[in-house]
């Protein structure tokens, strides 16, 4: 085998590794955040963070020496070790810090905890990239090297995309698979060093046998372990890995908690909430008949349904059987009896494309999810949520759910944030209410005049129908909606302007975010309201200044700026790439909801997009064609095709495929396909501008890279906690766009200064 291609092979493997890690690490790191994906911008940021310094630093080691195979197979060994390492330390996290279980961080403390967790595999990947194209350096030419290493890692990652989605996800445990990959990269490289690399063969064999040993033993043990750290002063019953969520089953005394990625879902025994939830919203209608129960059917909603007399159907909606499998092993058979009665019919769907593609029409809708902490819950308290949900209510129907209230006074931002569903309720429905309390319930219905908050009524209502139930009683109605708590709760909606929560304008994240901000001190809830309240007009005011000072910049040094003008280019590529692909990853779980089981098919495709434009233009250029023009088309390209999609987004998520599973996945892959394709080629073509106005290649290569990582760590900080939860996601394809095209009148401007 040829030194290029056994460069190469490692370069590949790396890229493989690195893909599988950072699917590994970053679904860690959303049991930690609950299930936000917004926070998973926190986790890329401080993964680039790292990656960036090490590139840095690995282009300042590579300068004046001469890198050989060796030393990218130890770093690749360093790599494979230290990824189960961060899994365990991610969920060893809890238990360290002494956290009460299912707590809720901050983002400051989540992303400070992020920078701690990727020091070590980050640093060293970072490395590897400025090492690798020393090492490559005179193989094939020069023209183009950096883009082919480039483009060789984002296949790699491609593969390894593949490989975990089509074989491992949803299968095995993230330790196993951190485990597994190690051990994968551990074995090749053995088998590679026997007939290629025979320099320290025996050190490498016993570093593979004691690697493959400790993953035996660890696969059996530590994860079992591991699991437990992650729940402090709990008892964790199960833990069961699935496409759509990672369950927890955990105990505490004689109470049950079912959480999904680190979040609470719902906990049994726990009958106050379970009778205020049915019994509110069924006592509304005078005589139901049909019933929807979207989620919370195993935390007995189901039971106190079927007590209501008259009931002929009771449709529960749940996204995934795994939880009803789970409840059935942990809860007493009581709990899921109902599920044998002949009016109950259990649906395994997403209850938001339930309400979308059916045509039944139901007297009562039960809406019984947690509170919108993230983008898939944020979809079910939206505007276009609503209207889904009025098209499928008889006209005396009722749609009822649950937000965080207080027994006694709220602060201004959670007024706001009630508030806000309040308002989008009232773009949809002609009567809607709210009855104050510990949680505050709202009811809509498609007419007026059907609703009521009399207690006298709902109490005639539940004599009538013969219920027994011990907190929707006399006592508690008459306490809970007495004329002072309704009047109050009144006050209190109308005192805040009101805002609409849609898909595009997630205004729900929004508030989540900044509720969130405020249990530790800082200027975040501050900033975001701030943000919100400008408008987006002062960001594009911030890009027109860059691009000012810039070309002021090339008048007056000339020459001395152009590294200037290429690295701005690729700051502004990583940084628009990556927030093209978390808006990519908020509108699939938006439309589709299992983003969980399916990041690292999505992550595959962006990377197969990068190798292939790397691949591309390199190619070209190693044929003579001119850097300045694949640079300036390039980078013009991928802003128009970002604005495009700003524009048409509306008209995109409205396109009823998207909302299917084989279509709405193939249309998302290819987004982010193009996407990386437009980029692989910029960073291609601009690294071969540097290089061939004379920065040294290991240098360059190394900063180019460190600056690409510095861009997309600029993308997800500000795309995930600014822009897309103020704006939307439209807004920052459309102000991506922008910069982009300020990277292309830099371009032409430097351009034209050389001739």
């Amino acid at each position: 085998m040829s030194k290029p291609l056994t460069g190469a092979s490692l370069i590949i493997w790396w890229g493989a590794l690195s893909l599988a890690a950072q699917v590994i690490i970053l679904r860690e790191f959303l049991t930690l955040a609950q299930g936000n994906e917004l926070y998973l911008g926190l986790g890329l940021w401080a993964w680039l963070i790292w990656t960036g310094l090490g590139s840095l630093a690995g282009g300042w080691l590579a300068a004046g020496r001469q890198i050989s195979s060796g030393v990218l197979i130890w770093l690749l060994f360093g790599l494979s070790a230290s990824l189960p390492l961060t899994v365990i330390a991610c969920r060893a996290l809890p238990t360290i810090m002494g956290w009460t279980s299912g707590v809720t961080l901050s983002p400051a403390s989540l992303g400070l905890w992020f920078v701690v967790l990727c020091l070590l595999y980050c640093f060293l990947s970072g490395l590897f990239f400025p090492l690798a194209c020393k090492c490559q350096e005179g193989a094939g030419g020069s023209a183009g090297l950096v883009g082919r290493v480039y483009g060789l890692d984002s296949l790699g990652m491609c593969l390894g995309g593949i490989i975990l989605q089509v074989l491992l996800l949803g299968r095995v445990g993230s330790l196993k698979l951190a485990l597994g990959a190690a051990l994968a990269v551990v074995l090749s490289i053995l088998v590679w060093s026997y007939s290629t690399y025979r320099r320290d063969r025996h050190l490498l064999t016993l570093i593979a046998v004691v690697l493959a040993g400790g993953a035996v033993v660890a696969a059996w043990h530590l994860d079992r372990a591991s699991r437990r750290w992650q729940w402090p002063h709990r008892t964790v019953r199960a833990v069961v890995e699935t496409p759509y969520s990672l369950w927890s089953a955990t105990q505490e005394a004689e109470q049950i908690s079912f959480s999904a990625n680190g979040l609470w879902f719902f906990s049994y025994p726990d009958p106050e909430t379970a009778e205020e939830q049915v019994h509110y919203a069924l006592l509304q209608h005078p005589a139901p008949v049909r019933v929807l129960l979207v989620g919370g059917g195993v935390a007995g909603l189901t039971s106190e349904i079927l007590k209501t007399p008259g009931l002929s159907q009771v449709d529960y909606v749940e996204l995934d059987p795994q939880l009803i499998a789970l409840a059935s092993q942990m809860l007493p058979g009581a709990v899921l009896q109902p599920c044998q009665d002949r009016r109950l019919r259990v649906i395994y769907e997403d209850g938001r494309r339930f309400l979308q593609r059916g045509q039944s029409l139901y007297d009562v809708i039960i809406l019984a999810l947690p509170e919108p902490k993230n983008a898939l819950l944020n979809r079910f308290y939206s505007l276009e949520f609503f209207q889904a949900v009025k098209e499928r209510l008889t006209p005396q129907g009722v749609f009822s759910f649950g937000l965080t209230g207080s027994e006694t006074s709220l602060s201004p931002l959670r007024t706001r944030y009630l508030a806000l569903s309040a308002a989008t309720l009232g773009q949809v429905f002609p009567e809607v209410i709210v009855l104050p309390g510990r949680t505050w319930r709202f009811f809509a219905s498609p007419q007026s005049h059907n609703l009521t908050s009399d207690p006298e009524i709902l109490l005639s209502r539940r004599q009538a129908r013969g219920l027994e139930l011990f907190f929707v009683r006399d006592y508690y109605l008459r306490a809970n909606l007495s004329p002072a708590r309704r009047a109050y709760a009144n006050r209190m909606l109308q005192m805040v302007p009101p805002e609409i929560n849609t898909d595009l304008k997630p205004a729900g994240l929004l508030y989540q975010l900044a509720l969130g901000g405020m249990e530790e001190p800082g200027p975040l809830p501050e900033v975001l309201l701030w943000l919100k309240q400008h408008g987006v007009w002062w960001l594009y005011a911030g890009v027109g200044l860059i691009t000012l000072g810039g070309w002021g910049r090339l008048r007056i040094a000339g020459r001395q700026s152009r590294q200037g003008v290429y690295l701005y280019s690729v700051l502004v590529m990583g940084l628009t790439a990556m927030g093209m692909e978390l808006v990519v990853l908020i509108l699939f779980q938006i439309t589709l909801g299992y983003l969980y089981g399916q990041i690292s098919l999505l992550l595959a495709a962006f990377m197969g997009g990068l190798a292939g434009g790397s691949y591309q233009a390199g190619r070209r250029l190693a044929l003579g064609a001119s850097a300045w023009r694949l640079a300036i088309l390039n980078q013009a390209g991928l802003g128009v095709f970002l604005t495009t999609l700003g524009l048409g987004l509306p008209a995109l998520v409205a396109f009823a495929p998207l909302r299917q599973d084989g279509w709405g996945q193939a249309i998302f892959v290819g987004l982010l396909f193009g996407a990386g394709l437009l980029s692989g080629a910029v960073f291609a073509s601009q690294a071969e501008l540097s290089q061939r106005h004379g920065v040294k290649l290991s240098l360059g290569a190394g900063r180019l890279y460190a600056v690409d990582l510095a861009g997309a760590t600029l993308g997800t900080l500000g795309m995930s906690l600014l822009v897309i939860p103020c704006f939307g996601p439209a807004q920052a394809l459309l102000l991506s766009g922008a910069m982009n095209a300020s990277a292309v009148l830099l371009l032409v401007a430097e351009r034209r200064g050389a001739l």
